[in-house]
């Protein structure tokens, strides 16, 4: 039962959701560190494909080394906050110790409209100890980036397209 990898397909497909609302702060950047969790849609309509992703305080560590194709995705909620500049970022480290922005996707709030930002990246794991991903936000007047246990509005996927 379940979705397998098929043969010269994908062999690790993941998703994960921020399950609560995420307040930003005056901080740069803002990390998702806690309310994780692999997106469940029920009925068997997800189910991830291999081992899958592991998360630590909102840090990922991947499954195998290879090519991964790597989505964030973030649903902001104005919170009747005018803001120019709202970002969602993913960063990664190479060292297992300081973290780069490695994607960015950059937007607006206004009034009590909902909005969304979507950044992709594609990072060579060549040593699943050291490298690592995690994601980001970030807007001066506190913008609400709206989570759910479930469907995707704010959160991660994961695809290895290729071997390193």
């Amino acid at each position: 039962s379940g979705i397998t990898g098929i043969s010269g397909g994908i062999t690790e497909y993941d998703a994960w959701v921020i399950t609560s609302n995420f307040t930003t702060d005056a901080s740069s950047p803002d990390y998702f560190n806690s309310n994780w969790a692999r997106q469940d849609l029920g009925n068997n309509l997800f189910e991830k494909i291999g081992t899958g992703m592991t998360e630590s305080s909102g840090i990922f560590t991947f499954p195998s080394t290879g090519k991964y194709q790597i989505n964030g995705v973030w649903a902001l909620n104005s919170n009747q906050v005018n803001d120019s500049n709202v970002v969602g970022s993913i960063y990664a480290t190479h060292n297992n110790s300081s973290y780069t922005m490695v994607a960015r996707a950059t937007g607006f709030t206004s009034g009590a409209d909902k909005y969304a930002l979507f950044a992709q990246v594609l990072i060579d794991v060549t040593d699943t100890s050291q490298v690592k991903v995690r994601l980001a936000s970030d807007s001066s007047n506190g913008v609400i980036f709206e989570g759910q246990n479930g469907a995707m509005k704010t959160g991660i996927i994961f695809k290895k397209i290729g071997d390193t």
